[in-house]
């Protein structure tokens, strides 16, 4: 979709994968001044490729959002993300969603093996995504996290987590190690 000085595009991953990733998109910013755009929080933590028009090429990982937030966008400026759902957190970053609630972390800019040549090309980056995700080492998979988190993203974020892990997990729901971190989908 191009709308004057953006473009956007989406990409939906293989049933292989669907469990950890949600999409691929693409957003860039033709225009010549920056502009401040609206990011709602959707429930995902998203691995963000971006180059300025400077060539300065850099990878985040977006946490999860808990509010609407303003962000810049800079002039010239191209996205390549990969919107993982929340499972992916622990399973391919080793890190707890928690650490992430609101927060971006730094990545090295070859991780992966992504890198600035990537973002040539839309589609061969969600190719190129697509086999990451496949091939990366995780550790076995919790049926019952599993089970949560889909119930959690059927309701699209309308449930409360700690209620649901008490139903999944009986008792008190802490062998989780899931906290309540106020999601909301949008």
């Amino acid at each position: 979709m191009t709308a004057g000085v953006f473009t956007y595009e989406t990409w939906k991953p293989p049933a292989a994968i669907a469990h950890l990733a949600d999409s691929c998109w693409m957003l860039a910013h033709h225009g010549e001044t920056e502009r401040e755009v609206v990011v709602l929080p959707d429930g995902r933590i998203d691995l963000i490729l971006s180059c300025s028009e400077d060539g300065i090429f850099q990878i985040h990982l977006m946490g999860i959002g808990t509010r609407p937030d303003i962000a810049p966008l800079p002039a010239r400026h191209l996205m390549f993300a990969i919107s993982f759902r929340l499972l992916a957190v622990e399973y391919l970053f080793g890190q707890s969603i928690a650490e992430l609630k609101d927060s971006a972390l730094a990545l090295p800019p070859d991780f992966w093996g992504f890198g600035k040549q990537d973002m040539a090309d839309f589609r061969q980056f969600c190719r190129k995504a697509e086999q990451m995700i496949a091939a990366a080492p995780q550790k076995p998979m919790d049926g019952r996290k599993l089970q949560l988190f889909n119930r959690v993203y059927e309701a699209e974020g309308a449930v409360q987590i700690h209620e649901l892990a008490k139903e999944i997990f009986g008792a008190s729901g802490r062998s989780t190690g899931i906290s309540t971190i106020g999601l909301a989908f949008h």
